[in-house]
């Protein structure tokens, strides 16, 4: 509530991309000059898109969201040896619904319509259940560095989701949604150098 949606997604894509480039460096897995160009167009073309939306954050809100990139960064990591995509986010899904029923307990009585509580099960259960699966499914095909780069298309593939609600595309999101897939693509189509 006290960071602004362009910024936080600047930092948390930011964290998620830094900790994953780190990690792949820590492994020794090869960095060739076209896949970091990727990343750096990518990275570029993100920040082309959010910075006009962004402010300066405040210390406390920036550094949750900065622990939220590099929690992101974990889950990626701990998912490219995952056997079994779907059982393994059905098993991620269901321990992480423990600290939250313990904060909706604590927070006291709350309202909550049926719809509400219905499109909520159905986006989060549901739909960011099989998108969580998918990028497991996905991640033994991707190196660690790709998959930061890869990672940085998700604010693009938002974008254009938000079509189907009727939001308006400006042209300022095409071109810079271009760079970012551009960034992407060349990042996941160049060789790693050894």
């Amino acid at each position: 509530m006290r960071l602004g949606a362009a910024t936080g997604a600047l930092i948390l894509f930011g964290c998620v991309q830094a900790a994953l480039l780190l990690a792949a460096r820590w492994h020794g897995e090869p960095a060739g000059g076209a896949r970091l160009a990727g990343a750096v167009i990518a990275l570029g073309g993100l920040g082309a898109l959010l910075l006009p939306g962004a402010s300066a954050p405040a210390l406390p809100p920036a550094l949750l969201m900065a622990g939220a990139g590099l929690a992101w960064a974990g889950y990626t990591l701990a998912g490219r040896g995952s056997a079994d995509a779907l059982a393994d986010s059905a098993r991620n899904f269901a321990l992480g619904s423990l600290p939250a029923l313990v904060c909706w307990l604590a927070a006291g009585p709350v309202e909550a319509a049926p719809a509400g509580v219905a499109c909520a099960l159905a986006s989060g259960a549901l739909a960011s259940g099989l998108g969580y699966a998918a990028w497991y499914a996905a991640l033994p095909a991707l190196g660690t560095a790709a998959a930061g780069t890869a990672q940085l298309s998700v604010p693009v593939i938002t974008a254009l989701g938000g079509l189907a609600l009727g939001e308006p595309l400006a042209p300022r999101t095409l071109a810079c949604g271009a760079v970012v897939l551009t960034g992407v693509a060349l990042a996941l189509r160049a060789p790693a150098r050894r």
